[in-house]
């Protein structure tokens, strides 16, 4: 089997490949690697980065309930976008594909709870350090547990969005969904059989991408008419010429996560010098996250090409600096006399 790549043909190699899908997946792979060190690196006591970083895991309750959800959403946004990639290794990068397989798969929460549980547990390690006391620790595992299930909640959430704005029909793999209880599978279902987009959306939506050139609709647009083709069930797709269910996954997750952050934005804006509870391990926590849908963003389309991420990382950097948001203003006034220095 071999890639074709804007006219270039890539010979068979399947250790090739493997090697090619650990540069595809180069950011949310990093950026897990990242999540899962930094906290063992702050907090190892030889570490250099101990002093610097170390308060950054004190944490109250309601600061280890938030921390809890964007650790764990963070993991889960790397799992998405890199499940993308590996889904079109052979259509979108001309790699031999490895999985095929679209479920969701159980193993996956595992990883995302041994990702996250560095930046989570850490404050009970340095329990002695910080001072806490049993029931500050109760409190803050409680929080713990609050915040996972908080942050299925939003996972399921987005994923039920997901299927209820695709076209009807579309995500069959959703029931693979792993749940607790039966009833949330059969929401995911319903979700399935219905829609909120109207046909003539649907329609007017997939007669303009299936126009476009085939290097944008590569791993973006599902171009196949029918679904077994070759089998005795075969039968229409119904998301021919439109995006394929993980990128609306991907979307709906990242309206979400992206909402999630503007509230806590806005909650800190409006409370502008007031000590509040959103931690500063839970902002580091959100750059990461913003970090992982904007680079993932930019490299799923040049890797096609193999143009570096560099570049259009430069060229947005370069653009960046004209528009006027880039730029902050320190408003000055006129010396007001009578003013006490000695207090200033």
């Amino acid at each position: 089997m071999s890639g074709n790549i804007t006219g270039r043909e890539y010979p068979p190699s399947r250790w090739g490949s493997r090697l090619a899908y650990f540069y595809l997946t180069r950011v949310p792979a990093l950026l897990g690697v990242v999540l899962f060190l930094f906290p063992l690196a702050a907090l190892a006591p030889a570490s250099p980065l101990h002093a610097l970083f170390e308060n950054l895991f004190f944490l109250d309750w309601a600061g280890t309930l938030l921390t809890t959800v964007v650790a764990l959403v963070l993991v889960w946004s790397l799992i998405l976008t890199a499940r993308i990639v590996l889904l079109n290794g052979e259509l979108r990068f001309g790699v031999i594909q490895q999985i095929r397989q679209k479920d969701f798969q159980r193993w996956w929460w595992s990883l995302t709870l041994v990702v996250a549980a560095p930046a989570v547990a850490g404050q009970f390690f340095e329990k002695g350090e910080f001072q806490l006391s049993s029931a500050e620790i109760w409190h803050s595992a409680l929080a713990v547990v609050a915040g996972v299930v908080f942050a299925y909640a939003l996972v399921y959430g987005s994923l039920w969005l997901a299927i209820l704005i695709s076209p009807r029909g579309s995500q069959p793999d959703a029931r693979s969904f792993p749940t607790i209880i039966r009833i949330l599978k059969d929401f995911l279902a319903w979700a399935n059989d219905h829609t909120v987009l109207p046909d003539w959306f649907t329609r007017w939506l997939m007669t303009c991408l299936v126009k476009l050139p085939a290097d944008l609709q590569a791993g973006y647009i599902d171009n196949r008419p029918r679904l077994g083709e070759g089998h005795q069930n075969a039968r229409d797709n119904p998301g021919y010429g439109l995006p394929w269910a993980g990128h609306w996954l991907a979307l709906s997750f990242a309206f979400f996560t992206f909402a999630l952050y503007f509230w806590i934005g806005a909650y800190k804006t409006a409370h502008l010098g007031e000590t509040t509870s959103i931690p500063a391990l839970a902002m580091v926590l959100f750059l990461l996250l913003n970090v992982n849908w904007i680079l993932s963003f930019f490299a799923f389309f040049p890797d096609r090409f193999r143009i570096p991420l560099l570049i259009p990382l430069s060229v947005l950097a370069v653009f960046g600096t004209y528009f006027p948001s880039s730029d902050h203003y320190l408003s000055d006034s006129p010396w007001r006399h009578g003013i006490d220095h000695t207090s200033l």
